[in-house]
């Protein structure tokens, strides 16, 4: 199983792919920091299973570099374009926050998760909230990750 990681927060991506590399047994995992490297990646190689942070830079951080205009809905944005493209692949989203958007397009964290159910009913496979303290998030991401090694 190839498995793709678009997480920005340093701390949390380490812990996700630490977490697969450990749990899940044989999978292939890339880490990447932004959008614009979400979407290359994809391009180059579609992932069996995307695990999306929710508001993204655009693009990666350089040391003196900016990263862009931000994106609040960067993970949804990912999901949409994905399904424009006709792509096969699955996404969990795994974030911290429990608000996105901006301006027009806020969200709790629930009206999130419906809206995604919604729209990218063949892609998304639900939110998880990520907390460095619980455990809870781990064992949600890791039910993910085996239920999908189970269809293959």
């Amino acid at each position: 199983m190839n498995i793709l990681v678009v997480e920005d927060d340093v701390r949390k991506g380490d812990a996700i792919v630490a977490l697969l590399r450990e749990e899940a047994g044989e999978l292939g995992v890339n880490l990447v920091r932004s959008y614009q490297s979400g979407m290359r990646s994809i391009s180059e190689s579609v992932p069996d299973l995307l695990i999306l942070d929710m508001s993204l830079p655009n693009y990666d951080a350089t040391p003196g570099q900016r990263s862009g205009k931000p994106r609040p809905l960067g993970g949804f944005e990912i999901m949409r374009k994905i399904r424009r493209r006709g792509l096969q692949t699955r996404a969990v989203v795994v974030t911290q926050l429990d608000h996105f958007g901006d301006g027009g397009h806020e969200y709790d964290f629930e009206g999130l998760n419906r809206k995604c159910h919604e729209e990218f009913p063949d892609t998304f496979l639900g939110s998880i909230y990520y907390a460095q303290s619980s455990s809870d998030w781990k064992l949600k991401l890791i039910d993910v990750v085996v239920a999908l090694q189970g269809k293959k």
